[in-house]
């Protein structure tokens, strides 16, 4: 058994200091950045296969400091060469884990104040890696330049809006990403699903529902043979 040790959040801070009403999204003034929840020494520690906490019903900061402490904790332990192996969060106390981060739909079993959890961590992963709030523009993740037949090179990254920025063209011209930005999606963002916005209506099975125009604005004519 491994004792994880942890400065404890300032208690002068709210969820009004996570969650502002205007930050300067155009970086004019400044960088907004978000107020600081101490984690562990993660590199102290080493794999876990299951982490205990006792998590307090009082929904203030600290509550939140101890859900993100297991969850990052789980995802360090749980990732081996790049993929993912089992390991489990048993959370002592009446309340529960926040379900923002753990989801009932990971609840392996639970009796009176003791609740045990399989996350999936590739879901938990993308969490741990967004700001803790919206006091917080999300980081851009660039993926590494990427040679294409010695002929070519390309990029792919997240911008801080949350949209995908690439090099090439694919997707203007044809509506389709780019393997490059693929390969952000699945490696570095760890999503399992592509994002709603990239999944142009016109390769799916309800663009014969309606007219469905091309980038020029003209009717693209239904094959009836496709």
């Amino acid at each position: 058994m491994i004792t994880v040790g942890f400065d404890r959040v300032d208690d002068d801070l709210w969820w009004e200091d996570f969650f502002p009403e205007w930050i300067d999204e155009e970086e004019k003034w400044s960088s907004p950045t978000c107020p600081e929840i101490p984690m562990p020494r993660f590199e102290e520690y080493g794999e876990m296969d299951v982490v205990v906490a006792r998590v307090p019903c009082v929904r203030n900061v600290f509550r939140l400091q101890v859900n993100l402490m297991v969850a990052n904790l789980l995802v360090r332990s749980g990732w081996e060469n790049n993929q993912d192996r089992t390991v489990y969060a048993v959370f002592i106390g009446s309340c529960g884990p926040m379900w923002e981060i753990f989801r009932c739909d990971d609840l392996l079993w639970n009796e009176g104040e003791y609740r045990v959890y399989k996350p999936d961590l590739r879901r938990l992963k993308q969490k741990v890696i967004m700001p803790i709030g919206s006091c917080q523009l999300a980081p851009p993740y660039a993926e590494p330049v990427v040679d294409v037949g010695m002929k070519h090179a390309r990029k792919a990254k997240m911008e801080r809006d949350g949209s995908l920025g690439y090099s090439c063209t694919k997707y203007k011209k044809e509506g389709i990403l780019c393997s490059h930005s693929l390969k952000v999606i699945r490696d570095v963002l760890r999503m399992i699903e592509i994002p709603s916005q990239y999944i142009a209506k016109r390769w799916t099975k309800q663009a014969r529902a309606e007219t469905v125009k091309d980038l020029t604005g003209n009717d693209i004519q239904v094959d009836v043979k496709f």
